[in-house]
């Protein structure tokens, strides 16, 4: 559904770039190529303002290379979870989500983004089956997810400040937790395929969640997908609760 009139990427920064006395009081980068031409930056950065005495922002920026220069294709923020797994995915629906399964795909890449995405909700709902999602992300993935508070790969994990979480730390352990919340249901959800460059895209979705001792959250969820000869595997997700205001 359109927002108002006016509602654009600056008009965002007239309010934010505004806030009173800004300070990032530290900052890490965690560079990553997704294919040439395509590169992410995980970054994670601390940041103070006039009423705010701190909070940890997760920041996906995904910049496209192009003759004329590199620009920033799409940037998805959310804060670190302060809390323990269990007890951060807690919220409310949203009402701004339109009902129903989404909107059929228009083209062969938009398929391929929307099946990928398909495929997954039925692997963490449906099936529960940890394995089979940890197996959707490619070798080189990368996972920022709603309730983690680092940076996952299918190997290894890091805390993303560049020091490295415990031994099994990995895209699977998350879902060994998060694919196994009871009765699970996702309530509806609505995609936006966008393509980045020929063998990248994106699906910005917005899926309301519930499960037993949660009554509901919005999730925003970009999965960053590779498309190759090979097929298309999950290249990064980054997930993160719907802000409530």
């Amino acid at each position: 559904q359109p927002k108002k009139e006016g509602t654009t990427i600056e008009s965002y920064f007239d309010w934010f770039a505004k806030l009173p006395e800004q300070n990032i009081t530290a900052h890490s980068h965690n560079i990553v190529q997704v294919e040439p031409g395509v590169w992410i930056n995980n970054a994670w950065v601390n940041w103070t303002w006039v009423g705010n005495p701190g909070l940890t922002a997760r920041m996906t920026f995904i910049f496209r290379e192009t003759p004329e220069g590199s620009c920033i294709f799409e940037l998805h923020s959310s804060a670190l979870p302060s809390s323990p797994e269990e007890r951060r995915l807690r919220g409310s629906l949203s009402s701004m989500v339109a009902p129903g399964r989404p909107a059929l795909p228009s083209s062969f890449a938009e398929l391929a983004a929307s099946a990928g995405t398909e495929t997954w909700m039925d692997a963490v709902v449906n099936r529960s089956d940890p394995q089979a999602v940890a197996q959707l992300f490619c070798e080189d993935a990368v996972l920022v997810a709603t309730a983690g508070v680092g940076l996952r790969k299918q190997t290894l994990s890091t805390d993303g400040w560049g020091k490295p979480k415990e031994q099994g730390t990995t895209i699977g352990s998350y879902f060994d937790w998060f694919a196994k919340l009871p009765q699970q249901k996702i309530v509806r959800s609505h995609f936006n395929i966008v393509e980045v460059a020929p063998n990248v895209l994106v699906n910005n979705a917005w899926v309301d969640w519930k499960w037993e001792g949660n009554p509901g959250l919005t999730a925003r969820m970009a999965f960053v997908y590779r498309v190759s000869p090979e097929g298309t595997c999950l290249f990064e997700l980054h997930s993160s609760q719907l802000p409530e205001n």
